[in-house]
């Protein structure tokens, strides 16, 4: 799943992604979040790059990923920096996206009949995360009202 996120975060074009090196993580004190960078090198349409991707983990609304410090760089630099490290699956991560984005429009079409707060009467949204997908409170933190999603 964060492959994905990752690959969501370089635009979805990414021919080929190396991790070089990934920051040290760090966690609320609550243990509800945690954040880490990764350094990576790319190449699409036939150039290579070298950026940062900002990462974060949060135990309700799950794992999130955000590109950051693009930089273009030579194809001697990518192979030099990508050298020993193992390149991610790309032709996996792209298909798992697909099928991610389809189930994604479907959720969206049932989400449109969803159901009030039984706390608080507010709309409730889809939660994912490491359990099965469920109702929650759109108005949490201020309420933590839930419903099994059928």
């Amino acid at each position: 799943m964060s492959e994905d996120k990752r690959f969501e975060a370089l635009g979805s074009d990414a021919d080929t992604i190396v991790v070089i090196a990934t920051s040290e993580s760090m966690e609320s004190p609550s243990n509800h979040y945690e954040s880490w960078s990764e350094d990576i090198v790319f190449t699409t349409k036939g150039k290579s790059f070298r950026a940062t991707i900002n990462c974060s983990l949060h135990v309700y609304s799950g794992f999130e990923a955000s590109l950051d410090a693009k930089k273009e760089i030579t194809t001697a630099e990518y192979r030099r920096l990508a050298a020993g490290h193992e390149p991610e699956d790309v032709p996996a991560i792209r298909k798992r996206v697909k099928e991610r984005a389809s189930a994604d429009a479907a959720a969206s079409a049932a989400e449109a009949v969803r159901p009030n707060c039984p706390k608080c009467s507010k709309k409730m949204k889809v939660r994912t995360g490491n359990f099965p997908a469920f109702w929650g409170c759109s108005n949490y933190p201020k309420c933590d009202g839930t419903r099994e999603k059928r």
